[in-house]
């Protein structure tokens, strides 16, 4: 995950992970529980990102979902 520079994951209900990469700074630490909207970081270019961007990607049982 070294190409998705700084990033944080959200493990919800039903085992599905959320990863939002790309992050200028973290906001959230490992452990912190989080609802819908609060800010997890900001957005950023780090890892292989050409400018400022904000990814995000949903994970279930080892395979991306829409």
């Amino acid at each position: 995950m070294d190409t998705d520079g700084n990033y944080v994951i959200v493990w919800s209900e039903g085992d599905m992970m959320i990863m939002y990469s790309h992050l200028d700074s973290c906001i959230v630490k490992p452990g912190d529980v989080v609802k819908q909207g609060d800010v997890l970081g900001y957005v950023g270019q780090t890892g292989e990102a050409t400018g400022p961007v904000l990814s995000f990607r949903g994970i279930r049982k080892g395979k991306h979902i829409d």
